[in-house]
């Protein structure tokens, strides 16, 4: 029994490396992706924000259709397997987007990445299945943060590429490297948490079992049929909503940013790629600094309840100012700041939103044998929302270059956070019935 945070900190370290080389591979991406696809010469000019936001949404829409089928194989052969093979397909996914020279290549490469390496969902379900009520806090946040700075290292990774022919791929060739070498940590060290199945394949410290371990899998085995029909209520649907909801305007933003940026000015900032780089560089440097110092802090002394309330309450207010920044009559020094502050504080807002989040839908699941099937289907609705935001905005920007009125784009995220904010009072965070943490067996 796991009776302390440092009892599960290998794991949770662990955990958070295999997330953060995900968000290494989504986050790269995201400085040259309008270059990408400007370099691409079937692509229209009037055309490259929409493709931009494609090229980042089919992602998450590979997501979508593939989580919960990944959440049923990690019921099926155990955590620690399907962890691995996400990861192995990660690598070599990030390989064919380096090596694509045509929009159909990289959207293609994209999509499988998508499909074939949905770890967040069975992150998320390893990381409740090992953290009491107590520690989920630390934990959650922790696991968060090291995917912040993964996301750190995508946005700081450069595309000059020493291969003139493939100008994109050494970024990639990067983010299959730290892929390859989060695989061998997590063979070596992490252990499987799935009830029933712990002790195989286990890394240090996960031997023995047997006989004894064969029935308690059967025995849980038993019980996953039994409770199937007790996995879903109320709250799980809210919950799940909820997060679909902040996704959907989180990661729309986080996908116009950089076309915004690139705009010429009056309409936006006139950025070049380099400077749009270093903008994500902070924001996401900012985002491992309070993940790192504050969010567990914030979860404590208000509740993870009340703590995701005041996020869904503020979201709404931080998307109407961003479109009237580039206009303002401030010295360029001053005017970029004020930039990067309204930039900051959606990332607060995000880092206290999603942990709060994982918290409370680990809490609100009544059945402990069911919460890789709430946590899958929380990833894929979440990953439609992340799928459908960069696309949708992606259009209505492109719509508000062509009228000037760029600031419809980042109004239509403003109304999508309200609805997050009309569902805040209905939110619960109730335990599971059958208790939290891995010291309940």
């Amino acid at each position: 029994m796991m009776s302390s945070i440092s009892d599960i900190r290998a794991q949770i370290w662990t955990l958070g490396l295999l997330r953060a080389t995900e968000a290494f591979a989504w986050s790269s991406i995201f400085p040259y992706a309008y270059s990408m696809i400007h370099s691409f010469d079937q692509v229209p000019s009037d055309s490259i924000p929409f493709y931009t936001g494609l090229l980042i949404a089919v992602v998450t829409l590979g997501e979508f259709v593939s989580s919960i089928f990944w959440a049923r194989i990690s019921d099926s052969i155990g955590r620690k397997p399907t962890l691995l093979i996400g990861t192995a397909f990660g690598a070599a996914t990030a390989l064919l987007l380096g090596f694509s020279r045509s929009i159909g290549a990289a959207v293609g490469a994209r999509a499988l990445g998508g499909l074939l390496t949905a770890n967040a969902g069975i992150v998320q379900t390893c990381t409740g299945e090992i953290a009491r009520r107590e520690q989920q806090a630390r934990a959650f946040s922790s696991v968060t943060f090291i995917r912040a700075v993964g996301n750190l290292i995508g946005v700081f990774t450069r595309r000059d590429s020493i291969w003139g022919v493939y100008p994109y791929l050494l970024p990639n060739v990067v983010v299959a490297g730290t892929q390859i070498l989060a695989f061998g940590v997590a063979m070596a060290v992490l252990e499987e948490t799935k009830p029933g199945f712990r002790g195989r394949l286990s890394g240090s410290g996960g031997g023995g079992g047997g006989g004894g371990d064969e029935t308690a899998a059967l025995v849980d085995g038993a019980a996953v049929k039994q409770q199937k029909r007790h996995v879903w209520d109320a709250q799980v649907t809210l919950q799940i909503v909820s997060i679909s909801l902040l996704a959907y305007h989180k990661v729309g933003s986080d996908a116009l940013i950089g076309t915004f940026l690139a705009l010429p000015t009056a309409q936006g900032f006139g950025f070049s790629t380099q400077q749009i780089g270093l903008v994500f560089l902070s924001e996401t440097a900012f985002r491992v600094a309070v993940q790192f110092a504050t969010v567990s802090v914030v979860i404590d002394r208000l509740g993870v309840l009340r703590a995701y309330q005041w996020v869904l309450a503020l979201y709404p207010l931080a998307y109407l100012l961003t479109p009237f920044l580039p206009n303002l009559r401030l010295p360029g020094p001053v005017r970029t700041t004020v930039l990067l502050v309204d930039l900051w504080s959606k990332v607060a807002l995000s880092s206290v939103g999603y942990v709060c989040s994982a918290i409370l839908i680990t809490n609100t699941t009544p059945s402990r044998e069911g919460l890789a099937q709430v946590n899958g289907a929380a990833a894929s609705v979440g990953c439609l929302a992340r799928s459908l935001g960069p696309l949708i905005s992606g259009k209505l920007l492109a719509i508000g270059v062509t009228t000037r009125h760029v600031e419809i784009a980042f109004w239509a995220l403003s109304g999508v956070a309200l609805l997050g904010l009309v569902e805040a009072p209905f939110l619960r965070d109730d335990v599971r019935s059958e208790g939290g943490g891995s010291g309940d067996e």
